[in-house]
């Protein structure tokens, strides 16, 4: 295919392709992206093309892939930022056995018990500072008034 040709194609078809992605994808700077990168591809796939099963229906086609691809990648791209980062804590099967125990820990607790927990760890209290809250006494959490930050 030459330029000229290919001129020809993106001029007539440039809306059409457009649309097909943007309907697919539903973001402008994607969509523009994987517009761009398709007119790109077609040149070096042009001699694929069989005549006769319809031009406008391959190159939808196409386009159609291409935006279904991308938004492929954004979903593993968005997937791979939610992992947590290992190093610190450990392997990934450590920090899922540390969040199992966790959560079988607090479901043991009675709930004045969970509350002292959820004070003292989301709240940042201290142990003294949330008996004024709860009917759980000091020896309850282990013996002694103690202060714990």
């Amino acid at each position: 295919m030459n330029s000229a040709c290919l001129r020809h194609i993106y001029d007539a078809y440039l809306k059409l392709i457009y649309a097909v992605v943007y309907d697919a994808i539903g973001q402008r700077e994607e969509a523009e992206d994987v517009t761009s990168e398709f007119f790109i591809k077609l040149y070096s796939i042009a001699g694929s093309y069989k005549p006769g099963n319809g031009h406008k229906k391959w190159l939808v086609t196409i386009a159609r892939n291409m935006a279904v691809d991308r938004i492929r990648k954004i979903d593993r791209e968005a997937l791979v930022d939610e992992i947590p980062e290992t190093g610190q804590s450990g392997s990934m099967e450590e920090q899922v056995v540390n969040s199992v125990s966790l959560k079988v820990a607090m479901e043991s607790l009675k709930p004045d018990e969970r509350e002292i927990v959820d004070m003292k760890v989301a709240g940042g209290f201290t142990f003294r500072q949330s008996r004024g809250f709860t009917t759980v006494r000091s020896r309850d959490l282990g013996g002694a008034d103690y202060e714990q930050t």
